[in-house]
């Protein structure tokens, strides 16, 4: 095998590795996310719960200020929205949370965006979001967020575009900032120095001269030395710069230029007045920055880089605006960034932040999650029950615990408590449940608790639903069976177990029902 050279001496942020991250998401579609790009981290109730609280905050401030037109608008923007299971989390508790308030007089619209139509006609016909369709709640559109200056909402063919919005828009972006283009530089001996691409991978890894796998390109780095008084048409953004040149002496890091582009021209649609709120791989303090080696590629089928909120915040203090950073996390944190104000003149968005960021993140939740995932083979079923709880019941949770559950909820010596607590959890978790392709059966694990406590009527229904979603087998269907058998419907029982032993016709079990029932039917 032969090494191929793919760019040499390229300016970072025109490199090709951009172009094959769009490529790759383009091709792969919602699939992407079938179990190569993770993303369940910014995919739970837990964060759909927790930027809700945030933004419905962000709203009454302002509605306490005289700063909203009633009358128009008030768009909720995500940005590479891929999936769309944050986005009916999120969906799902503000809307809640606006009718619960009172606040129906707000005109919230939530848009799903991302650059590529495949996901957008995955939204479009998804069956959990029919609803907010329906009522004109959400809408979709395509943007790019390197390129377009504009988009056109796809529902309602609203034009966003330099001042055309009236009220401040509201800006979600998950996991996407590390996925843009970014600039790269390295400070030696407080100067600054741009930090070219070099990219290389076998000829093996190559078909019609585009390399078929990511993770096989190698990604080095070359120094040139720049002037930061005028790297940039942008003066704040060569500010930026400059501070890291006086007070770094040694270390590297990356420019979120992608980024600050895309939320300089979203801050022109709103006339400055702008609020981010955006959960990805980041470094927010100087500290974080400093002393770093050369900036790393992670693939994982597409590819992503740790994000400089740090400069982000700065871009947001020096636009007459401010920015909440969290206290130190592990790799993952959430910021929020507001222009046009300072959180301090906005004390209930202030409040939310401080509960939802600097207390139990969605950071700190992911952590909590892996434990108990870990451990939920041998804890106590209250502790399982209290994750539930603070997850919102989630149905990925459940599912890595739903074995056991179903297995000991049903003994005599079960806390009553823990199984009325199932009991009354299964019909949330079934709201919560937003298929995707490859995703996990959480209907059948469902059914299988209402099913161990005997409550067969319910077990049934979700066993419907589990075959409508994926299909028949044969333990839905010997379960199905055995529902209907303990109902007193023999004759529906037969007819399933007959449907489950067409799946497996060495299924010792179900053949002795199918023989039991036709003797008692003779």
């Amino acid at each position: 095998m032969s090494t191929v050279v793919l760019e040499k001496n390229t300016r970072f942020s025109q490199s090709l590795l951009w172009q094959y991250q769009r490529d790759y998401f383009k091709q792969q579609g919602i699939n992407a996310w079938a179990g190569q790009v993770p993303f369940y981290i910014t995919s739970n109730p837990f964060i759909g719960h927790a930027y809700a609280e945030i933004i419905i905050n962000y709203l009454q401030d302002l509605s306490a200020k005289n700063a909203l037109a009633f009358d128009k608008p008030i768009i909720v923007l995500e940005l590479g929205t891929g999936s769309g299971r944050f986005s009916y989390y999120c969906m799902k508790h503000l809307f809640e949370l606006q009718e619960n308030l009172g606040l129906q007089h707000l005109k919230i619209q939530y848009v799903m965006s991302d650059f590529t139509d495949n996901n957008q006609q995955f939204w479009l016909s998804h069956e959990a979001l029919q609803p907010y369709f329906q009522n004109g709640k959400l809408d979709t559109a395509i943007f790019n967020l390197e390129e377009d200056q504009s988009i056109k909402l796809t529902q309602s063919g609203f034009l966003l575009t330099a001042n055309s919005l009236e009220n401040p828009l509201i800006v979600i972006g998950n996991y996407i900032f590390d996925t843009i283009c970014h600039d790269a530089f390295r400070v030696e001996d407080y100067k600054l120095s741009e930090l070219h691409t070099h990219l290389e991978t076998d000829s093996s890894n190559l078909q019609n001269e585009q390399p078929k796998a990511l993770d096989k390109i190698k990604t080095t780095f070359q120094p040139k030395p720049v002037n930061a008084d005028n790297y940039y048409d942008d003066p704040v953004y060569n500010s930026i710069l400059k501070s890291y040149e006086k007070q770094f002496q040694n270390t590297s890091f990356l420019f979120p230029l992608g980024g600050l582009n895309a939320l300089k021209t979203l801050a022109s649609w709103s006339n400055q007045r702008l609020l981010v709120i955006s959960t990805d791989k980041s470094y927010s303090t100087t500290e974080e920055l400093n002393h770093r080696y050369d900036p790393s590629v992670t693939f994982h089928g597409s590819f992503s880089m740790m994000v400089n909120f740090h400069a982000m915040g700065e871009f947001f203090k020096k636009s007459q605006g401010d920015a909440f950073q969290q206290s130190l996390r592990r790799i993952t944190k959430t910021s929020a960034f507001v222009m046009g104000a300072s959180f301090k003149e906005l004390p209930q968005t202030h409040r939310a932040l401080q509960n939802y960021l600097e207390g139990f993140s969605p950071g700190d939740f992911f952590n909590l999650h892996e434990h108990v995932k870990k451990t939920a083979k041998e804890a106590d079923l209250k502790v399982l029950v209290s994750h539930l709880y603070l997850s919102h019941w989630d149905p990925h949770i459940y599912n890595y615990m739903a074995d056991r559950i179903s297995k000991e909820i049903g003994d005599t010596g079960t806390d009553d408590i823990v199984r009325q607590s199932l009991k009354a959890g299964m019909p949330k978790i079934l709201a919560n449940i937003y298929w995707m392709p490859g995703a996990h059966n959480s209907f059948f694990d469902i059914a299988s608790l209402f099913h161990a406590i005997k409550d067969y009527n319910q077990a049934l229904e979700c066993y419907h639903k589990a075959v409508k979603h994926f299909g028949g087998s044969l333990a839905i269907y010997h379960n199905m069976a055995l529902c209907y058998y303990f109902q007193g419907d023999e004759k529906q029982a037969l007819d399933y177990f007959k449907k489950a032993i067409a799946y497996d016709a060495n299924s010792t079990v179900t053949r002795e029902w199918i023989e039991k029932l036709e003797k008692k039917q003779t």
